[in-house]
């Protein structure tokens, strides 16, 4: 049949109501004043044959039938001390049968009013008469089982009665223990003062529910406990006593003290980080909304706004939004809406004093037990700052790159002025100085074969040996001005040349590679070969060589220089350029103010290698099978 049906007798989820209804025993609750059924459960009405829609709310009439005698002692055990045990009697079943029963009987308040409830246990009939104390002992065995503790005390607070599940709860091994070492209830309160208050209030009002109280332990320990108290009254219808039924609810209160000390500790966490933590409810709408929960209060210094200004709406948040950012902001939000992704953004905010302020925002959906978006979890960091450092930077950044540019064309201007000046000299080396001191070689020879004294001669093959000297000299200064080569024949030509001059002087073994397709621009011509002249000159004075390398390519849209030796090597980093020369400052700054670079391996002992890219302009036209332009040095 179910669960019993219970009519505005108890609560929902009252423990008597449920306990009562679930009690193997037939159990009837009447009202005393009408003797109407206000309460039967499923073992009553199987005893009875009749339906529950049936009994409730009818007289109480079928229990005793005519049998006087047991009415009577029933009446007088209810109206002595608001019990009546053991009673033998017959019920009238639905069939017309007679069944026999020993009836247990008490007289209680519920609901402001007294009511009897009983508790019928069927018999022998012949042996109704000699088994006194059955319904007493079947009585003491439902109470003894209960699930939930039970504790009957006097008005003054002597117990006089507890369960072993009260026992338990309350820590001690049996109910005799818990009598024995505790006789007044006002030493199970952690707190005795709240007897009183319950005491007052359960005189009052006659019963009271959902109570939560904490309690001592027989350990010294304290717990919690729900309780749920009743007036009891004799048949003068005095208070005689409470009745208090008991549930352990001290795993709960832990778990709610745990979770509430957790969510200080979370609320600690973020109110003082310096962010805005913010969690917000996903409305099931389509597209998904948000509903926001909660703010820290860090949004008050923040935008000027305070957690309940901030949380009365979405459209508060949107309001803020930079205008030049709010499309922006907004698609994103409603795209990380539609798929659940996380939110990783950064846009500005106009605080309510007009103040710019960038932040960056990072959020995740939280999912529920069903697996359906619940919560958006986020924070929001106030990179105001990051910002505007980043704009200095780009705005230094921007100046050190227009002065470098301005410093590569000075170089190039420099060096374009210096080529010049190199072939101004040249040309005034060639046209006036060396042809002059040419005839002067010539003059000296005329009066050599002239001369007929022997020391006059000799004087002049020695001036004749000078000016030949100083001419040669003068014509090696004319190719270090300006290479004849270079402009006529190329740049391949006059590294050629060059090598000529310095025979001897740079490595017993010289070996130029030539990979060219096409000869450089003229410019592009003159920077390499000057870098080129300038690692040649540095391995002659520095390295000691057995053998040198050049060669010259095109790879990928860039002139490659390579000049190798197996010298003794030296530390780039440690190098300190001399006095008025040029070294590996000036190959750099060369092939910089060109657009390109040098690159510089070399070690004690390893030998050294220069490599140099500088971009041509045209089309790159290399070899079939070249690669690339290498990565940037991290060289010299």
């Amino acid at each position: 049949m179910g669960t019993s049906r219970v009519i505005d007798l108890f609560e929902p989820g009252d423990p008597l109501g449920l306990y009562l209804a679930r009690s193997p025993d037939a159990v009837s609750v009447v009202r005393a004043a009408d003797l109407t059924y206000r309460f039967v459960n499923d073992a009553y009405c199987r005893l009875t044959g009749r339906a529950r829609e049936e009994l409730l709310g009818s007289p109480a009439l079928l229990l005793g039938g005519e049998d006087l005698p047991r009415r009577a002692e029933l009446a007088e055990g209810l109206a002595n001390g608001g019990v009546a045990a053991d009673v033998p009697f017959e019920i009238g079943a639905a069939d017309g049968r007679r069944v026999p029963v020993l009836v247990t009987a008490q007289l209680v308040e519920l609901g402001g009013e007294p009511h009897v409830v009983t508790v019928l246990r069927p018999r022998d009939p012949g042996a109704a008469d000699e088994v006194p104390g059955v319904g007493r002992a079947r009585f003491r065995e439902v109470f003894e089982n209960a699930v939930e503790g039970i504790l009957q005390t006097t008005v003054d607070g002597t117990i006089v009665a507890a369960n072993p599940a009260a026992a338990r709860i309350l820590g001690y091994g049996s109910p005799s223990e818990l009598l024995r070492a505790v006789p007044n209830a006002a030493r199970l309160y952690a707190d005795p003062a709240r007897r009183a208050e319950l005491v007052e209030r359960v005189l009052a009002e006659g019963a009271v529910s959902g109570l939560e109280l904490e309690v001592r332990r027989r350990d010294g320990s304290t717990g919690w406990v729900a309780a749920n108290a009743r007036l009891l009254r004799g048949s003068d219808a005095r208070p005689i006593g409470f009745e208090v039924l008991l549930t352990d609810a001290t795993e709960r209160k832990l778990a709610e003290q745990a979770l509430r000390e957790a969510e200080e500790r979370y609320r600690t966490l973020v109110e003082q980080i310096p962010a805005v933590t913010y969690v917000g409810r996903v409305a099931p709408t389509d597209p998904p909304g948000y509903v926001p929960l909660y703010v820290s209060p860090q949004v008050l210094p923040l935008f000027g706004y305070t957690p309940e200004e901030w949380l009365t709406g979405e459209e508060v948040w949107a309001r803020t939004l930079h205008p030049e950012d709010r499309d922006r902001v907004l698609a994103e939000v409603e795209r990380t809406d539609r798929t659940g992704e996380p939110l990783s953004i950064e846009y500005r905010i106009v605080a309510r004093d007009g103040r710019v302020v960038w932040i960056h925002d990072e959020a995740v959906l939280v999912r529920g037990a069903d697996g359906r978006p619940a919560f958006w979890h986020g924070v929001m960091l106030d990179i105001t700052r990051q910002r505007e450092a980043e704009q200095r930077l780009r705005e230094s950044l921007a100046r050190l790159e227009a002065l470098i540019e301005e410093r590569g064309r000075l170089i190039q201007r420099i060096g374009e002025i210096q080529e010049q000046e190199r072939s101004r000299l040249a040309a005034d080396l060639h046209d006036d100085p060396i042809q002059k001191m040419t005839a002067v070689g010539l003059r000296i020879e005329a009066l050599r074969r002239r001369t007929r004294d022997p020391v006059t001669a000799a004087a002049l093959d020695d001036l004749a040996g000078t000016v030949r000297l100083t001419i040669a000299r003068l014509r090696h200064l004319l190719f270090d001005l300006r290479p004849p080569a270079l402009d006529r024949h190329g740049l391949a030509p006059a590294i050629r040349q060059h090598l000529d001059l310095l025979g001897d002087e740079l490595a017993p073994e010289v070996r130029l590679v030539d990979e060219l397709v096409r000869e450089p621009p003229p410019g592009l011509r003159t920077t390499a070969f000057r870098i080129v002249q300038e690692a040649l000159a540095n391995v002659r004075r520095h390295a000691g060589a057995r053998a040198v390398e050049i060669r010259l390519a095109e790879r990928g849209g860039d002139l490659h220089l390579v000049v190798r030796d197996d010298g003794r090597g030296f530390e780039p980093a440690a190098v300190v350029e001399e006095p008025g020369h040029l070294g590996l400052r000036a190959m750099r700054e060369r092939a910089e103010a060109a657009g390109g670079r040098v690159r510089i391996e070399s070690g004690p002992g390893r030998g050294t290698t220069v490599e140099a890219w500088l971009p041509v302009a045209a089309e790159p036209c290399g070899a079939p099978g070249t690669v690339g332009t290498p990565p940037p040095s991290s060289g010299v």
